[in-house]
Formats: C-alpha cells, structure tokens, sequence
C-alpha cells in the first residue's frame, strides 16, 4: 500500500531560502497521529471544557501541528508534551491575552504546574530553536493543513468574534490560571 503525500504551498515570501525550505510534505498518517493526540484524556478535557474556543480555536491547533512539521518531529515525538509546548508557543505568537495563556499551563502541567513552569518554558525555547525560529504561519498554511481532513472535528472550533481580538486588564491585576478545576 502507498503512503499518502501532500504537499503545502507556502506564501512565495518563505521560499527564499533565508526564511524557509520551501514547500512542507504533509503525510497523512502524520495529520491522523496528530489529531489523535486530540482524543487523548487531558487534551480532551481541555477541549470540551473550552467552549468558546480561545485556548484552542482551530487555528491555534492547526498552527500547532506546522510547528510539528517545522520541528521535524518524529512520529514517536507526536506527544502530549510536544502538543503543549507547541500550542503555548503559538499562543506567544498569535494571541494578545496572555491571561488565556496561562490557563493552558494547568492543563499541560497539572494542578502543581508552577513547580513545573520554568521546565516547560526551557523546553518551549528548545522547540521555537528546533523549528528555526520561524513560528510565524499563514492563514492560508493553516486553512490548506485544516483541508487535509476537512472532516476532522477540530477544525470546526471557530471562535466568535465575540471571542477575538486585543482584551485589557489592569497590569497590577494578579492573576492566577483556571486550570481544569475551577469553573471558566
């Protein structure tokens, strides 16, 4: 049986050679691994508890998986752990709230996730260092990755407009993340 491939345009700017490799093979097994890590428990949880999608919007997991790709991650690399570090990293460079960020840190670290913060930060840089540096995705990547299984139900997690753009609060403000036990 022959493997699946696909191949991504990028927008022309990345494929000068000082930006980008050029076009991104995308094999299927490798979409499927990673909407698996979708189903697994915390993930999961995670999911459904974030109804109004602004942990994770389709977007934000579609960008999730290019830095997969970008890192040159190994199937056996398609982790709980590496889906954490990615999805945070692209909300360091997608997202304007940094409060929503943080919710995700008691979700990937558990309830003692501030033991644990400075580790995954470390770990966050390595990934950004792996993937060059290049954490900036298009819409269109993220819309041709999202066709690849257009059936999949992470890709309907369209956030509201209600949901988008620039939120402020006080910078004084201590906030503390909401995590899987405390009502959203």
């Amino acid at each position: 049986m022959a493997r699946e491939v696909r191949t991504l345009e990028l927008p022309s700017l990345l494929q000068q050679s000082w930006l980008g490799r050029g076009l991104m093979v995308v094999q299927g097994h490798q979409v499927r691994l990673f909407l698996a890590l979708l189903d697994r428990p915390q993930v999961a949880r995670m999911l459904e508890k974030d109804g109004c999608y602004t942990l994770a919007d389709r977007y934000l997991l579609a960008t999730t998986f290019v830095y997969f790709k970008r890192a040159e991650l190994p199937l056996e690399d398609y982790s709980e752990r590496n889906f954490w570090l990615a999805l945070y990293l692209a909300h360091d460079q997608e997202e304007d709230d940094d409060h929503t960020k943080f919710d995700l840190l008691p979700w990937a670290l558990g309830p003692q996730w501030s033991t644990f913060y400075q580790a995954m930060m470390a770990d966050k840089e390595k990934l950004w260092q792996r993937m060059g540096h290049r954490s900036l995705v298009s819409r269109r990547q993220c819309d041709q990755v999202m066709a690849l299984s257009a059936s999949a139900a992470a890709w309907a997690r369209t956030r509201t407009a209600g949901h988008g753009g620039v939120l402020r609060r006080s910078s004084e403000e201590q906030y503390v993340p909401r995590g899987p036990d405390r009502p959203g």
